[in-house]
């Protein structure tokens, strides 16, 4: 008897019941069959009831009946050298040398390794964390470590394995309760006809598909073969919630427009599987007591209108000014095995009522504190069980053969396995383009809706223990799973570098703006401390109904204890997802702009939003957002604050680091507020609603950032108690520039073309004023600043990033920030404007406009004020 004919579980019974004590006549060639035996071919609910008569075969055949004295001089050849006592142990004479047999702690130490060494090479090709896990489970399997026996019976020994899939079982109900926590189904009302009908296309093309390819894929039918074609179905139409949202975060779209659509499709298409699931296990179970099935359907009822509304009301009675005791989470954990243990009593799936029983849970803060407590432990060691028991069913031995029968069938299982994998991205993308999605969205939402997960593994998984699949079956449909989700972030990400190096969406810049037309700002927060600064800034803004002011306000919070970064979008005017000192710091953020929204009537739109992400990339998280939505300018606060005498205080260089590398990246402008409030000489103590008459100065030395600089300077010129001066600083005749000839005069002649349109717009204007002002040297410069133009409460500058001029000279060498420029840096150190506000804008400069040749900068003509 060969392994191959040892595979189906009814030769095992017939073999185990015909010769339950007898060993085969090869002692050498037995051994590896009860191995692969014990490990991969018996179904693991049906392992107990056979490892009694596995042991006594396994045992006979290790001691074969042998004379008395062939039996002494074994014994003295033991006692003379090391042995090797079951696979673990070794013994010289009486003593035991080494003594260890595995276990399910190693097996799961070695399951963190493998899971983080997987983890380590396969994050360049930005791959999820599912696949990591799954990659290690498959690698703890026949095709992995169990090559090697010896290795194999201390990292997968057979008395482990039920204390394996205990420990999976356990993890997957509490992995699935989380899941319910993250999922509001109350948002399936809102749902767009066009989104649900992608969701629609995300789940019935894939479900025939898989139903035919299972009949193609299966030798011959029997009467399970529609179950095992509705579990192939099943599991590729699904859509695993909980790691679509995590891969939408990773690529930094989560709340994107394309992010919301495909998570509300991702719901649907994982909430519809499940009830196809319920019905499937249920069926299946009951065989023909159908009249058992109903009881699932009111189990869930009940817990939808009865234990919902009972949960909440305990929890808000119970818990004290938003605080939750270890009590609070002992009843959750309990209500989750109850009703885990309901829905597997009444023949339906554990999973159905841990999943139920997250659904019904209250968002809010308990929802966090639930995640945040038990998330990591679950997914991060709880599944790794449930992992190596899935790694042990997984043996694509079946397709090593290279006979010319064997290779045909080999090739069409390839076939199978990527179509399957690919038939959902198809026809969601299909669908999309059909809603006129232009090409690459399409297939880029298509891919985002085929993201696999752990539900995924669970229908196939149970599709197995229901016997509806065989070992090859579900190897197949197993690694058609791991292709799916293997592909969908790299594929994606390549999409999109690709078309953003095609598109390079046009640089927004207010000097390219019409002079009426909306201002998109996005204003980044780190604390209420920054409030002030931003809100007055944005009220000089002059919004109007005519040119009103669409802003965008990101509290920036630093990733601490969570999982993946998140951007969250604040729709109810509540700080959703935190916790603590930043939820407390989100409502009083939130509330500042709405009373500054609602002063302004239809003048002025907010949006809050919280970034959620390491500070070392959320520069990464404004770019995207200012990219999707769109915004001519971001405003970020200065790394330093103001003492009460207007003395900066000790620097934050994280927040410096931000601002960096915004600069750097950004495809908008940037402008670094250094606030001090807006000069006490002027301020009106007696109406503090209202900003007094502000003295503002415009500091003009040439080049992309002092246009844009000035044109923002001009839309805030437009407030109603504003005066505006305009400082040009121009080159004394004598001075020779250092800029080459050709470059001069081509900047040269766009600063004069964009200042005489400035002036003739402005010329009936009686709150601005033109000045300029001959200079050598940036000596000269600075001493005009200080003794002529320095009572003022407010400077606009530009940053002169790129931009040479003698003006400046000297002065580079001398700034402590150079993210200020030469002028900016020098306003804010310099004793003279002390009470000052400070805004410094750099212009994102297009890409064929940066430097070109050695060095060398040339500028591109605007629209100006068309």
């Amino acid at each position: 008897m060969t392994a191959e004919n040892w595979k189906q579980s009814s030769e095992i019974d017939s073999y185990l019941t015909n010769n339950p004590f007898s060993p085969p006549n090869d002692r050498e060639e037995a051994l590896p069959q009860i191995h692969h035996l014990q490990l991969h071919f018996l179904p693991l609910q049906q392992q107990k009831r056979k490892k009694h008569c596995v042991d006594l075969i396994a045992c006979d055949i290790r001691e074969p009946a042998v004379p008395g004295n062939l039996r002494r001089r074994r014994q003295d050849r033991e006692m003379a050298s090391p042995q090797l006592e079951d696979g673990n142990s070794f013994s010289y004479g009486n003593y035991t040398i080494y003594n260890f047999k595995g276990g399910g702690s190693f097996t799961i130490t070695v399951m963190m390794i493998l899971n983080h060494f997987f983890t380590l090479i396969l994050k360049p090709l930005h791959q999820p964390r599912f696949v990591c896990q799954m990659l290690s489970g498959i690698a703890a399997g026949p095709n992995g470590l169990a090559l090697f026996p010896a290795i194999s019976e201390l990292v997968t020994p057979f008395k482990s394995n039920m204390m394996m899939e205990t420990m999976g079982n356990f993890g997957l109900v509490l992995y699935v309760f989380l899941a319910g926590l993250e999922m509001d189904i109350s948002t399936i009302k809102g749902i767009q006809k066009k989104v649900m009908s992608i969701a629609i296309a995300g789940i019935l093309p894939p479900m025939l598909i898989g139903f035919l390819l299972y009949l193609l894929f299966k030798d011959h039918q029997d009467e399970k073969f529609i179950s095992g074609g509705l579990i192939w179905g099943i599991s590729l139409s699904v859509t695993s919630f909980p790691d679509l949202a995590r891969v939408l975060s990773d690529l930094k779209i989560l709340h994107t427009d394309m992010g919301r659509m495909a998570l509300s499709a991702g719901l649907v298409n994982d909430l519809f599987p499940w009830t196809l699931l319920v019905i499937v296990v249920t069926v299946v179970n009951m065989g023909e007591r159908y009249y058992f099935a109903p009881l699932t359907l009111i189990f869930l009822i009940f817990c939808w209108y009865g234990l919902r509304p009972a949960i909440s009301w305990l929890i808000r009675h119970t818990s004290k000014d938003g605080q939750f005791t270890d009590l609070h989470f002992y009843f959750i954990l309990s209500g989750v095995m109850v009703c885990a243990l309901i829905t597997d009593a009444i023949g339906s799936q554990s999973l159905i009522g841990a999943l139920m029983f997250g659904l019904i849970m209250p968002n809010g803060e308990l929802g966090l504190k639930l995640r945040d407590k038990f998330g990591y432990f679950v997914s991060e060691i709880m599944m790794l069980a449930f992992f190596i028991t899935t790694g042990l069913r997984i043996d694509m031995s079946f397709l090593f053969k290279f006979n010319l029968g064997a290779m045909k069938k080999n090739l069409e299982v390839i076939f199978i396995i990527v179509l399957a994998s690919t038939a959902k991205c198809i026809s969601t993308s299909i669908v999309s383009f059909c809603y006129r999605m232009p090409a690459h969205d399409a297939m880029a939402l298509g891919l985002l809706i085929s993201t696999k997960g752990v539900l995924s593994l669970i229908i196939i998984n149970a599709g197995r223990n229901l016997q509806c699949l065989d070992n090859k079956e579900f190897t197949a449909m197993a690694y058609a799973i791991l292709l799916m989700t293997a592909m969908v972030k790299p594929i994606i990400i390549l999409i999109y570098k690709s078309f953003m190096r095609i598109k390079q969406h046009k640089n927004r810049s207010m000097e390219r703006s019409k002079p009426d037309s909306e201002l998109r700002i996005l204003a980044c927060v780190h604390s209420i401390r920054n409030l002030s600064g931003i809100i007055n800034l944005l009220k000089i803004s002059n919004p109007t109904k005519k040119s009103p002011l669409s802003v965008f306000v990101a509290h920036l919070v630093e990733l601490v204890g969570r999982a993946s970064a998140m951007l969250i979008i604040h729709d109810t005017g509540k700080p959703v997802g935190l916790l603590g000192r930043e939820r407390a710091e989100s409502e009083q953020i939130i509330s500042a702009f709405k009373d500054f929204e609602s002063s302004y009537e239809e003048a002025v739109s907010v949006q809050p939003l919280t970034a959620v992400s390491p500070y070392s990339s959320i520069h990464e998280d404004i770019c995207a957002l200012a990219e999707d939505k769109q915004v001519t300018l971001v405003l970020v606060p200065f790394h330093k604050l103001p003492k009460a005498d207007g003395v900066l205080q000790e620097e934050n260089n994280t927040f410096r680091n931000i601002n960096q590398n915004l600069l750097a990246s950004a495809s908008c402008s940037i402008g670094i507020l250094v606030d001090r409030g807006f000069g006490p000489a002027t301020r009106r103590e007696s109406d503090p609603g209202t900003i007094a008459e502000l003295q503002l100065a415009m500091i003009f030395i040439g080049g992309p950032d002092d246009r844009e600089a000035l044109a923002y300077a001009l839309r805030v010129a437009g407030y109603p108690r504003m005066n505006l001066v305009v400082v040009r600083f121009v080159a004394s005749k004598d001075v020779t520039d250092i800029r080459t000839n050709t470059l001069k005069a081509s900047a040269a002649q766009v600063d004069d073309d964009y200042i005489n349109e400035f002036r003739f717009r402005t010329m009936g204007s009686e709150n601005i004023t033109y000045v300029e002002k001959a200079s050598d040297s940036g000596d000269e410069t600075v001493t005009a600043m200080r003794t002529i133009f320095h009572e003022f409460d407010m400077y606009i500058v530009g940053r002169g990033e790129g931009f040479v001029s003698p003006l400046t000279s000297g002065l580079s060498e001398w700034t402590d920030c150079p993210e200020l420029g030469p002028i900016g840096d020098t306003i804010v150190s310099s004793g003279f404007a002390q009470q000052a506000t400070v805004l410094v804008i750099q212009q994102s400069v297009p890409a064929a406009a940066k430097s070109s040749g050695h060095g060398h900068m040339t500028w591109r003509l605007g629209n100006q004020f068309s």
